[in-house]
Parts: C-alpha cells; sequence; structure tokens
C-alpha cells in the first residue's frame, strides 16, 4: 500500500538571549537563556488499508553553538493522542556536543496507530538533562485514510407473477365533431393523449382526423406521406417482438401536432365500426425517457367518427403483450 511520509521534520529551538550577554559561546550563562520551540511538523499519513509502520527523520536544532554539552531524553508525551506503545525513536537519549547545535533521529508510527477516517496527534517531549535549559515538546499530526465502504449491490427487484398492469376504468371520447384532447395518464404521469383536428399536414389536405400520441414512441402502423396510420389490432395479437412497428419521432415543442399518428380520418376509415386494439410502446416517466413498456388500448370508432376508449394495459417489465390480455401467461 503506497505511503505517503514527509522523511523531513525541521524543529527550530530558537535560545533567545538575554541583552548584555557576552559573544562568547564559552561564557552564554545557561541561567539567562529561555527556549522556544518552533515547528513546522509533518504528517505521518496512512493509506487506504496500509498495514506497515511509517517513519519519520527528525532533525532538532538550536538557534547557536551550545556552551557546554547538553543532553536530552525524548518520550511520548504523557498527553499524547497517539498511545506511546504505537511509537518507537530511533534513540531515546541525545546530546548536543559542545559547539554543536543539533541532533537528528527517527520516529516510527505503527499502522494501527489511530483509526481510519482520524487525525491524532503525536505528542513528543525533549526533557533537557540540565535544569537550566527548558524542556521541548513537539506534535506531529498522525492521519488514517478513511476508508470508503463498498456501496452494497442493490437486490434485484423481485419478478411478480403478473407483470401485466391493467386499468378497466380508463375510458373517455373522441369527438370528430370537437377539438379536445383526452390524456392517457399511469401513475400520474402523461404517457401519451388522443386529440381531434382539422389541420393541413403536407402533403394531406386539410381534414378532420383522430389523432393517437405516444410521444415518440414505436407503434404498430403503417406510414402513408407525411403521417402513420395506426393499424386496427384483433385481439390476441401479439404486441412486442415481431410487430410490424414504425418509427414515431417526437416533435419537439415548436413542431406540429398533426403530425401525430392518424386513427381516424375520412381518407382512413380502417377503424370505423370496429372494436379493435392500438399496439403501442410507452414511457412510464412521460416524453423525454423511462422504461419502455408495449402497451394496449381499447378503441370502438362509430360510423361517425365518434372514438370510444374502453381499457389500457400494458407489460411493466417489457415482456410482449397480447391485444386484450390482462394476465401474464406463465
Amino acid at each position: 500500500m503506497k505511503k505517503y511520509v514527509l522523511q523531513a521534520l525541521l524543529v527550530v529551538c530558537s535560545f533567545l538571549i538575554i541583552q548584555g550577554c557576552s559573544d562568547d559561546d564559552n561564557a552564554i550563562d545557561l541561567k539567562e537563556v529561555s527556549s522556544a520551540a518552533a515547528a513546522v511538523p509533518a504528517k505521518v499519513f496512512f493509506a487506504q488499508g496500509a498495514t506497515e509502520a511509517a517513519t519519520v527523520q527528525l532533525s532538532v536544532a538550536v538557534d547557536a553553538k551550545s556552551p557546554e554539552a547538553i543532553g536530552f531524553e525524548v518520550k511520548v508525551a504523557d498527553n499524547s493522542e497517539v498511545s506511546a506503545d504505537k511509537v518507537t525513536f530511533s534513540r531515546e537519549h541525545f546530546t548536543i556536543e559542545k559547539g554543536k547545535r543539533s541532533f537528528e533521529f527517527s520516529c516510527t508510527v505503527e499502522a494501527d496507530a489511530v483509526e481510519a477516517g482520524m487525525t491524532k496527534l503525536l505528542k513528543i517531549d525533549f526533557m533537557s538533562q540540565n535544569a537550566k535549559v527548558s524542556h521541548l515538546n513537539l506534535e506531529v499530526p498522525v492521519e488514517a485514510e478513511k476508508v470508503e465502504e463498498p456501496k452494497p449491490e442493490p437486490e434485484p427487484e423481485p419478478e411478480p407473477d403478473n407483470t401485466i398492469v391493467y386499468i378497466a376504468d380508463f375510458k373517455g371520447t373522441v369527438d370528430m365533431d370537437k377539438q379536445n384532447w383526452l390524456a392517457v395518464m399511469l401513475n400520474e404521469v402523461q404517457v401519451a393523449g388522443f386529440f381531434q383536428t382539422s389541420v393541413a399536414v403536407g402533403t394531406a389536405p386539410s381534414a378532420k382526423r383522430i389523432h393517437f400520441d405516444n410521444y415518440g414512441q414505436d407503434i404498430i402502423g403503417v406510414a402513408e406521406g407525411d403521417l402513420i396510420h395506426i393499424t386496427p389490432l384483433e385481439e390476441g395479437a401479439v404486441i412486442g417482438e415481431g410487430a410490424s412497428w414504425v418509427a414515431n419521432p417526437e416533435w419537439a415543442d415548436d413542431a406540429n401536432y398533426v403530425y401525430m399518428p392518424v386513427l381516424y380520418s375520412g381518407a382512413y376509415t380502417e377503424w370505423e365500426g370496429k372494436t379493435a386494439y392500438i399496439g403501442a410502446k410507452i414511457s412510464l416517466s412521460g416524453k423525454v425517457s423511462g422504461k419502455i413498456c408495449n402497451a394496449w388500448i381499447k378503441i370502438t370508432v362509430s360510423a361517425g367518427g365518434e372514438c370510444e376508449v374502453d381499457g389500457i394495459a400494458y407489460d411493466a417489465w417489457g415482456y410482449d403483450i397480447k391485444a386484450g390480455q390482462t394476465v401474464s401467461e406463465k
């Protein structure tokens, strides 16, 4: 496991000399020396799943040459957030020799010193063996990267015994002489609709028509010039694989709604006086996207062009459905 360890940690121990002291190093009076530790501590970092200990090199220095040999003992401070039994020093006793300014050592931290996602402070005390010199202390952050728990795979949706949704009470009327919109609503989402108009379409002359729009999904029918004529299906006809589907491009907001597939008109009367079924694909989330299902809508068209809607069904799992079918065939 890749480990990021900052290898150098500089601790600057500035011994502030009271004004009036001699410039001669050997003449410095330790009674009149106060110490101040300033540090930019390294961060011990453990990546996800790290199991190996991390080591940092520490270099401790004083501001001026020491006027005499000064010994230090290093230990984990009593108030350290990282337990002493998780930390090892390369040495426990150090001496700044007379005329010298620094000593170096390494500190090793076990990988399980902190919990994943936590940062704790390793506090180190440098205790001077000379009572005239204050002890120094240092804080080193120790961080273990948070382990991202894998998201459980969602349980597959159990397939119900009956995948067909049948809505027997979906009823309505579209009159050739009354311009109105009959919406097909499923779970409060509009998935299709019927509409009467008499506007000219491309090469087709102005004429009264009853259209059915399933918002750009395929429909069982025949392309006739600028229009699609919807095929009346007999009960039991398969709506799904192998059916005579026609691509029905979705019209944009600025497109003309009269390009919707035609259910009935003066020039297209195959539905006249019949009870039959529209075979269509519907998007359960409406116009834009969603699960596409095979559906039927039961229609009766009178000799005068009045269109009665009497029930709708679709297979919620996208399976084939037969015209008039209300229960899955297992």
